[in-house]
C-alpha cells in the first residue's frame, strides 16, 4: 500500500501539479503540503479530511476532469484554474469538524 507521500508524488505527477497547486486542492498551507510530501501523515479530523481529499484528487485525476493542468497557465491563471476545479467537485466534500 502506498503512502500518503507516495500517493501525492503520484498525483503531482499524473495531474502536471505543483505543491502550490497541491496547497491550493487541500486548502491548507503551503508548509503543511510540503511535510506531507516529505513523509509527515496527516492526523486528526483534518488529516481525515486530507485523505477524503486526495481520494477526490485521484478520482479526478483518473478521469481525467481538470487534469492533468494546462502546462501553459501564468501563476495566477494556475491559481484560478485549480480554485475552479476544486468548486466543480466542492459539494462533495465533508466541512471539516462536522458534526
Amino acid at each position: 500500500m502506498k503512502t500518503f507521500a507516495q500517493r501525492l508524488e503520484a498525483a503531482k505527477r499524473d495531474g502536471l501539479m505543483t505543491t502550490s497547486d497541491l496547497a491550493r486542492w487541500f486548502d491548507r498551507p503551503y508548509p503543511t503540503v510540503v511535510k506531507w510530501t516529505l513523509g509527515h501523515e496527516p492526523w486528526g479530523p483534518a488529516g481525515e479530511l486530507a485523505y477524503i481529499m486526495l481520494d477526490l484528487l485521484e478520482e479526478q485525476i483518473r478521469k481525467k476532469n481538470g487534469f492533468p493542468i494546462p502546462v501553459r497557465l501564468t501563476p495566477i491563471e494556475r491559481r484560478d484554474y485549480m480554485q475552479g476545479v476544486r468548486r466543480d467537485i466542492e459539494h462533495r466534500i465533508p466541512k471539516a469538524y462536522s458534526a
